[in-house]
């Protein structure tokens, strides 16, 4: 658990270079963020930080000692994706199913920071999809949804 301890907090520092340094418009880096949106997905959801599995004792432990990693980290799924702005709506083909994993992670706070990034997909397709004239973001989410079951 230390050393995931020291990976969250990289991955915490690492979102401030992003936010400060890729996001303007002249330095805008999508695969730098689709990278950093991966690492974060693929650190909530290892099998070594799902505690409930894990002995009673153990789990308040875990707890006492380092809180929820995961819910730590999906919050901080919810700060970039808000960070990203006016650029969202070119991340949600890619999102959706890295999203639907944290979803699935069986914490209840963690669930409820990604549907607050489902939802602000959502709105953001809508508005995209009022300007563009198209409708795509059930269907992307319905044919994710089918390929995790």
């Amino acid at each position: 658990m230390a050393s995931n301890n020291v990976i969250r907090k990289s991955l915490e520092e690492f979102s401030n270079p992003l936010v400060y340094k890729f996001l303007q418009h002249d330095r805008f880096d999508m695969e730098l963020w689709c990278e950093y949106f991966k690492v974060v997905v693929c650190f909530v959801t290892q099998s070594t930080l799902q505690i409930e599995k894990y002995p009673e004792l153990k789990k308040r432990q875990v707890l006492q000692n380092y809180g929820d990693m995961r819910v730590t980290m999906g919050f901080q799924v919810l700060s970039m994706w808000s960070q990203l702005g006016d650029k969202k709506c070119n991340f949600i083909p890619f999102m959706i199913g890295p999203i639907l994993e944290i979803t699935l992670v069986p914490e209840t706070s963690l669930r409820k920071s990604t549907i607050e990034v489902f939802y602000d997909m959502i709105q953001c397709e809508q508005h995209e999809s009022e300007r563009d004239g198209k409708v795509d973001l059930v269907e992307k989410q319905n044919h994710k949804i089918s390929q995790n079951i």
